[in-house]
C-alpha cells in the first residue's frame, strides 16, 4: 500500500484550478484506445516543462503521491 502524502487538493479540478492561476496551459482531448477511448490533460508550466494526465474523470479523486509526481515533472511543489 502506497503511502498517504499530504496534498492541499480535494481532487484533479482543483490542481488544474491551481496551475491555470499559475500561469500554466492546460489543453484536453481525447485519444482512441482498443477499449474505448481516454482523456488526456496536458499542463505546461511557463518554463515549458510538461505532463500528461491520462484518463482522469473530472472531480475523480487523485492520491496525493500523484500530486507529488505532477509537481515534480513541471519542476515545481505547491505552496
Amino acid at each position: 500500500m502506497a503511502a498517504q502524502i499530504a496534498t492541499p487538493f480535494t481532487g484533479i479540478d482543483d490542481y488544474l484550478r491551481w496551475a491555470k492561476k499559475q500561469g500554466f496551459t492546460i489543453q484536453t482531448g481525447y485519444v482512441s484506445e482498443p477499449d474505448g477511448m481516454a482523456s488526456n490533460t496536458v499542463v505546461t508550466a511557463p518554463s515549458k516543462k510538461f505532463v500528461i494526465i491520462h484518463d482522469v474523470a473530472p472531480g475523480e479523486y487523485i492520491p496525493g503521491y500523484e500530486f507529488d509526481y505532477y509537481s515534480r515533472r513541471l519542476g515545481l511543489k505547491p505552496e
